[in-house]
């Protein structure tokens, strides 16, 4: 399913790891998710609170409405599942995609790593914080 990087209700890949792709309504992550065959369910552990915030949404960009004032700061999230890393960690793409989003007018405010769980494992996983200064 194709990532349309909206503030509206979208199908994104899955800030957990657990599934394939999680359902994004607009404003907070929910338990429907499609599994790696594609079939529609619901997550039986649910959203985690602490996971729901849209700022861990893959890919997603702020609404142009947000971002109007010349001068705003923006936010942007990198994880090492990211597309811009071919969802695999690898630290020359890591640095290949940090020089394009400079090139762009962002810059690293932040480096942390998260756990999420996954089906049998927990798993450690990079996350960048990235800031701009509006056009």
């Amino acid at each position: 399913m194709a990532d349309t990087g909206t503030a509206e209700g979208a199908w994104h890949d899955d800030p957990f790891g657990r599934f394939t792709h999680r359902w994004w309504d607009g404003s907070a992550w929910t338990d429907q998710v499609n599994g790696p065959d594609g079939q529609k369910m619901t997550d039986p552990e649910g959203v985690a609170p602490s996971m729901a915030a849209p700022a861990l949404a893959p890919d997603f960009d702020v609404p142009a409405t947000a971002s109007k004032a010349h001068g705003a700061l923006q936010y942007k999230v990198l994880t090492q599942k990211d597309r811009l890393l071919g969802n695999k960690f690898n630290p020359t793409k890591l640095e290949d995609a940090l020089n394009v989003l400079a090139q762009e007018g962002w810059r690293v405010v932040g480096v942390t790593t998260a756990e999420f769980p996954g089906l049998v494992n927990k798993r450690e996983e990079m996350v960048v914080l990235l800031e701009r200064t509006a056009p």
